[in-house]
């Protein structure tokens, strides 16, 4: 599923407490050819899907600012929010159509200076990034929802050089101060 549906269907139930965004069982999808009369959303049967950090504090923060918000625009509308209301929907609480979504990403890149990058684009920059920062494949792979670490393994191959070479560069650091301590255990 595209990463501009699944922000369109998380429902206040999805976010914790905390105002961060729980771990799915299974995952909603849309169906854009029976609109939202018949209930634009079912659950797959994949247990696998991209998960968002539960923990990043940064998120948290935007997430009850989002929240605020919508409550006070509920509250003008004489609507309370309830905890099977989208997260991210018209004022009215109405579903916003995924394309929304990815129209409002192009607006803000645009605002920042940012053109020719699409939403998923975000996703293989996360993936990298997290490589490139010594984040264990698996985790990056439980990240992006992958059933398996191969697959993120062989998506993400080209970050691993570099990665590889630091790999080896703490290897000598660490053999080289296992073997200074050893030598000093001597002397001493």
């Amino acid at each position: 599923m595209a990463e501009r549906e699944r922000a369109a269907q998380n429902k206040q139930t999805d976010v914790d407490q905390k105002h961060r965004v729980r771990q799915k069982e299974s995952e909603p999808s849309f169906d854009q050819f029976h609109a939202w009369d018949t209930g634009p959303f079912s659950l797959t049967e994949t247990p696998f899907s991209p998960q968002v950090d539960k923990h990043a504090e940064s998120l948290a923060i935007l997430l009850r600012e989002h929240r605020a918000n919508q409550e006070l625009e509920r509250t003008l509308l004489g609507r309370p929010l309830i905890p099977d209301d989208l997260v991210f929907c018209y004022p009215d609480g109405t579903p916003l159509p995924p394309n929304s979504v990815t129209k409002a990403f192009h607006r803000l890149a645009k605002s920042v200076g940012i053109s020719g990058v699409r939403l998923h684009d975000l996703r293989h920059t996360h993936a990298t990034l997290m490589l490139r920062q010594g984040v264990h494949p698996k985790v990056v792979s439980e990240r992006l929802g992958h059933s398996s670490v191969a697959i993120t393994l062989d998506t993400y191959s080209h970050v691993l050089p570099g990665i590889q070479a630091a790999a080896a560069k703490r290897f000598d650091e660490g053999l080289q101060s296992t073997t200074e301590e050893t030598s000093a255990e001597r002397v001493g």
